[in-house]
């Protein structure tokens, strides 16, 4: 779709753990293989689990569930009961240009909690690290293009960058929930 610039709509799963005091936050991050995704990027660092393409008529919240089973990291549990559990929390936007073309992206974002001793299945490689980790990979050139916003809007969320510590904090909410998917009625 990008080819031809129409907009394209993601889901993001974000999966974090809390420690039971509540003092300390961590997030399962995802290692793709330049084999299992889009043409332009190479070895990334990704959220939990992303759809970069919502299939038409599709529920977000049914989407990310079943695409959660697909990752086959929560041996042992249902649909029933992930749906349960997963916490829709908006949307975020990104213009993007690719190999391809550019499109607007609109990813929706779901966040899920999960107790400190998960441990993802291991179809694919995940990593679980701290914010300020998780703030290094999306500054550096190895964390996926399209998840940077859906990266930086938990971060916000969560309280891990906040005016104090990022005065033009409001310049970035503004970029990345601006609703390009508008622009193309």
């Amino acid at each position: 779709l990008s080819l031809f610039g129409l907009p394209q709509y993601g889901v993001h799963v974000n999966c974090y753990t809390q420690s039971s005091d509540n003092s300390e936050k961590r997030i399962w991050l995802r290692r793709k293989s330049k084999a299992s995704q889009r043409l332009d990027c190479g070895d990334t660092i990704d959220t939990f689990t992303s759809i970069d393409c919502l299939p038409k008529g599709k529920e977000v919240k049914a989407a990310a569930v079943e695409q959660l089973i697909k990752t086959e990291a929560f041996d042992g549990q249902n649909s029933d009961e992930i749906a349960r559990k997963i916490q829709p929390f908006g949307s975020v936007s990104v213009l993007h240009l690719s190999d391809i073309g550019l499109h607007a992206q609109t990813n929706f974002i779901l966040d899920l909690r999960v107790p400190e001793t998960f441990e993802p299945g291991m179809k694919e490689e995940f990593i679980l690290v701290t914010p300020q980790e998780m703030m290094n990979f999306v500054l550096s050139q190895e964390f996926d293009p399209l998840s940077i916003p859906v990266a930086v809007d938990w971060l916000i969320r969560h309280g891990q960058v906040n005016f104090a510590t990022h005065p033009e904090i409001s310049q970035v909410l503004a970029e990345i929930h601006r609703p390009l998917h508008k622009l193309y009625k």
